[in-house]
């Protein structure tokens, strides 16, 4: 099942202390989800994905898993909010797709699986991306990751790593 809101008004989720499960795509189109409600808990399955344009969610869902993230305002430039995973294990794939567009970290995060710059910008600003130990970049020349990028390699004697395509390549004697 996927959840979709696309309008100016913003959806307020209650409940009775059960979940909301999205197994398919939290869609924030435009407008809000408001999820603040101690008793309203919207649950993101393994392998769902949030596909964000303008819209936002207030508080942080639940993740049964991975989920993979992607941005696609086309209007304007939008700042990373509660839809951003903070565990360090939650978020696989994150993928920009946001034509003449920036999208600006709120926060650090870590990719797990592949960072992938189709159209637009991601800017760290003040934050920083992490790629875990087998996350990977692809990105050109005109759709980059502007800031700051981390990630540690075991790096074997005679073999070459390429540290996830962010640019730098060793080979240990």
């Amino acid at each position: 099942d996927s959840l979709e809101v696309n309008n100016s008004a913003t959806l307020v989720l209650t409940g009775n202390g059960s979940s909301i499960q999205v197994d398919s795509v939290l869609r924030l189109t435009s407008g809000t989800i408001d999820n603040s409600a101690g008793s309203a808990n919207l649950l993101l399955s393994n392998n769902a994905m949030i596909s964000r344009a303008t819209g936002q969610i207030t508080n942080s869902p639940s993740f049964a898993g991975q989920i993979d993230l992607r941005y696609t305002s086309s209007l304007t430039s939008v700042t990373t909010g509660a839809e951003l995973p903070i565990g360090t294990t939650t978020l696989r794939h994150l993928a920009i797709n946001s034509p003449g567009q920036i999208v600006t970290l709120g926060a650090d995060v870590t990719v797990n699986g592949q960072l992938t710059l189709m159209d637009g910008l991601l800017s760290t600003g003040a934050f920083r991306t992490n790629l875990a130990p087998s996350a990977t970049i692809v990105e050109d020349t005109d759709n980059v990751v502007q800031g700051r990028v981390r990630t540690t390699r075991n790096v074997s004697t005679g073999s070459a790593q390429s540290f996830g395509g962010v640019g730098l390549q060793v080979t240990a004697a």
